[in-house]
Formats: C-alpha cells, structure tokens, sequence
C-alpha cells in the first residue's frame, strides 16, 4: 500500500498519496518529496494525534531548502502560499545535521503545539545529493553544450 496522509479542508476530507506529491513536484528531488511527505505524516501524527488535522492549521520553520520538500507541504497544508512557511538557511541553533546547504531542521506548529523533526543522523546521506559540474576532458574541443554530440556526452565525466 502506498503511503497516505488524510487532513481536513473545511468539511471535507482530503487523502494526498505519495504519488499525488510527485505529480505536483516531479521527479527531480524525489528524496525531498519523500522527507516531505514523511515529515507531514510524522508531524500530523504527533500534533493531531486524536482528529484529523486541519489542512490549514499548520506551520513551519525550517533550515532545509529543498523545493521537493517544500513543495509536498504547500500540497497538503498549503503553508508555503498561506504565509506560514519560514525558512532560514542560516539558522545554526540546532542539533540538526548539515545538508548540502542549510540543516534538516523542521519545526512544525499546530494548534498551539510545537514538535521538531529532523531525519535520523546519517539520512539522507548528503554526499550522494551533491551535484558536481561536469568535468570536462582536454581532448575535447569547446563546442554548443546545448546540444552536446555524443562524442562530448562520452568525454564528460561526474567528479567523484
């Protein structure tokens, strides 16, 4: 079964699946989507433990700067166009781990209450999530990278 989150929106039940964060976000930060989507589930679990949470009734300050992540909460809570988003790469107060730019600090509020999650130490490994630039080798002449031939998409290499 696929994971699934439930909250309310005024009278009506809405189930967002791991699938529906996807659609919204894309593929491209699939591991932000899926810290996103788990944080939620958490957070909703610990804040609302009794009821349904209502949609809108959440809040968040982070360190994490991934668009995956953000954009699996502005899905389900609407936070990010409702206001109640912060986030604040620079913020060092916090036990959290290092990503690859800011910390995986999440502080989410409901309702008066406050809980802060960050991912077990060690995950997401960040090492992997670092993107290099190509490196390019000598032998290769400048040329339109737009559309590179395949004789360049050969020669290009990932640093280690």
């Amino acid at each position: 079964m696929a994971p699934e989150l439930s909250v309310c929106d005024g009278d009506d039940r809405l189930t967002f699946r791991i699938q529906d964060a996807f659609n919204f976000h894309g593929y491209d930060a699939a591991g932000g989507v899926v810290l996103g989507f788990r944080l939620l589930q958490r957070a909703a679990a610990l804040l609302s433990p009794d009821a349904l949470p209502e949609r809108r009734g959440f809040s968040l300050f982070t360190s994490f700067p991934g668009l995956g992540a953000r954009d699996c909460f502005e899905l389900v809570t609407r936070m990010v166009s409702g206001g109640r988003f912060r986030l604040d790469t620079g913020f060092e107060d916090t036990v959290a781990q290092p990503g690859v730019e800011g910390r995986f600090h999440f502080d989410f509020g409901y309702d008066g209450r406050r809980v802060v999650l960050a991912p077990v130490e060690g995950y997401p490994a960040c090492q992997p999530l670092k993107r290099n630039p190509p490196e390019v080798s000598s032998s290769v002449p400048p040329g339109p990278w737009a559309t590179p031939s395949r004789e360049v998409k050969r020669s290009i290499r990932m640093r280690p």
